[in-house]
């Protein structure tokens, strides 16, 4: 009976803990008008403010509820069909906002991340770096692009794609990051999605095979090494102007379904991906050597399938991908698809749960979710359910301890204004931070802050409202870190309480002092001081000046018929 009480109980602790909503976790959505997310309507007259305005009211409300769901970062499309939600150099307008090629009259971007800044929001800028047309996309023939580099498109079918073996081309994508990163130098990530070669390319890259292959690679070789170089030649280029900008690539979910393509790597395909897609082999996408050559931050496959898929299924293969992330030294955050999130379809709220728990079970330290997409988030209501179920605390998005602190100080003085409002002094190069209200007495205990417990968001900035949380004014007491961009916290500074909030003050002065509280009385009074727990730890008749030494903490003073809330 013992034993099984202890199995019980050991049981009990894993569930617990998988379950449990962690300090430190990956938990974005994506967001683009090609799946029916923002804008689900388009400028028809640029320069409209009308318009504008309801493009820049429908994203608001959208990211009000992506917050309310206790989402930590945003994958927002800015770069589609090689084009630009931003006003660019490089590429013509997107015709997702306006008209391709027109100005609509505002720039969505730089709109976007500050929104995503107030609500604590990380801003990661979606790009497509080869895609030019799909299947039901298509551009003008007096398009830029076709008219200025007609011999950098390739066109598969009714799709078309920048030759990714045309060294120009690899450039021109590095660059076309480079202006976004130097143009908004607060965004937190660039990530790239699933489009690299197209399914069922046949000989249309053959120039470039013929020009540019020194090496004499293998077709499927060079296209892979072609892929590798953007990748590489862009992750380059962010860490010589800001590495604490994350990188990262969103992958079809299964890698290869090739066991040779594993033995180079020595290691095994993932279990029950036979006869699948081989993505290694039809669009050129390799992620382990990605992962290998440390040329991403982190990996977030489309592992779109139910825990129970026949063919893939979803275990499997995050179970492999984080092998794979750990393996090579990176980061694994599962893109999950909400898609299908309906009872009579083949995906169910119970299955996204599971898929949430073993991703934190596979990886304590740096798990995460990325929905797909956030028209299905919010269909499904997913902003009242995740708090409700899985993601009951705020958290941070995960430490990148393989690159350097930025080595940021604390701030400093933390108070708390009349109107709710929370300030702090910002040190030299403070940009975000993490907030905490914890007992009174207890925020100098740092095994506090290792948990989301007591973690209430975080800020871009030196304020945050914390109207919400004033029932707990009187008992506890705000801390402030500053949070680089590798995720690194600072030492607390904590909040300071330098006023007594009370609810009668005839011929009474109170007041904090180093050493507890001082009370001047113009007359002879009866005092009594408590503990917030109701334990009477002073109780006399006193007049004139007195002071009591008190600990750390909260208290409860009664003066006569006076009551005083004091936070020592």
């Amino acid at each position: 009976m013992k034993k099984f009480t202890l199995l019980f109980a050991y049981l009990f602790f894993i569930v617990v803990m998988a379950i449990a909503s962690p300090k430190r976790e990956m938990r974005a959505i994506w967001i683009s008008p090609i799946s029916g997310d923002w804008p689900t309507f388009k400028i028809t007259t640029p320069g409209n403010l009308s318009q504008i305005n309801q493009q820049k009211s429908q994203l608001t409300n959208y990211l009000d509820r992506v917050k309310q769901g206790n989402l930590n970062a945003v994958f927002l499309h800015v770069r589609a069909m090689s084009d630009a939600f931003y006003p660019s150099e490089l590429a013509p307008w997107t015709a997702y906002i306006c008209d391709r090629g027109v100005d609509p009259g505002y720039d969505p971007l730089a709109f976007a991340l500050e929104e995503c800044h107030k609500r604590g929001l990380e801003f990661h800028a979606w790009m497509n770096p080869f895609r030019y047309e799909s299947t039901s996309v298509t551009h003008p023939e007096d398009d830029p692009m076709r008219v200025q580099h007609p011999d950098w498109i390739l066109q598969v079918g009714n799709q078309s794609i920048l030759d990714p073996g045309n060294p120009a081309v690899r450039t021109y994508i590095a660059n076309v990051t480079k202006e976004i990163i130097q143009k908004y130098p607060d965004i937190d990530g660039i990530v790239w999605d699933d489009y690299f070669y197209v399914k069922g390319m046949g000989s249309q890259d053959n120039a470039s095979f013929v020009a540019h292959n020194p090496n004499g690679l293998s077709l499927g070789d060079w296209r892979r090494d072609n892929v590798n170089k953007t990748v590489a030649e862009t992750f380059n280029m962010i860490q010589s102007i800001n590495p604490g900008i994350r990188f990262g690539i969103s992958p079809p979910g299964i890698w290869s379904t090739s066991s040779s393509a594993a033995a180079k790597y020595g290691v095994s395909l993932p279990n029950n991906v036979q006869g699948c897609w081989d993505v290694y082999n039809s669009i050129y996408a390799d992620g382990l050597a990605w992962l290998q050559s440390h040329t991403i931050d982190y990996i977030s496959p489309q592992c779109y399938w139910r825990t129970d898929n026949p063919r893939p299924d979803y275990i499997s293969l995050v179970t492999w991908w984080s092998a794979m992330a750990k393996k090579f030294g990176r980061h694994f955050y599962s893109s999950q698809g909400l898609y299908n999130i309906n009872p009579n379809k083949p995906f169910t709220l119970a299955d996204c749960w599971l898929q949430i728990d073993k991703n934190r079970e596979l990886d304590a330290t740096a798990p995460g979710s990325v929905f797909f997409c956030l028209k299905y988030y919010l269909n499904e209501y997913m902003n009242t359910y995740l708090p409700a179920n899985r993601f009951e605390q705020p958290s941070l998005t995960p430490l990148i301890e393989f690159k350097a602190s930025e080595g940021l100080g604390a701030p400093s003085e933390v108070v708390r204004g009349s109107d709710n409002i929370l300030t702090w002094t910002a040190p030299a190069n403070g940009r975000k931070y993490s907030i905490y209200l914890l007992p009174a007495g207890g925020e100098n205990n740092m095994r506090n802050y290792t948990t989301a417990t007591y973690l209430i968001g975080t800020a871009f900035g030196n304020s945050m409202n914390v109207a919400a949380h004033s029932d707990k004014f009187a008992t506890h007491r705000f801390a402030v870190r500053t949070l680089d961009r590798m995720g690194n916290e600072s030492t607390p500074a904590v909040e300071k309480v330098t006023a007594v909030e009370y609810t009668f003050a005839d011929g009474i002065s109170l007041s904090n002092t180093s050493q507890g509280i001082s009370l001047e009385l113009t007359k002879p009074s009866q005092v009594e001081v408590y503990t917030v727990g109701g334990l009477l730890i002073r109780n006399g008749t006193y007049n004139g000046f007195v002071e009591f030494p008190l600990d750390r903490g909260c208290y409860i003073v009664k003066v006569n018929n006076a009551i005083y809330k004091i936070v020592h």
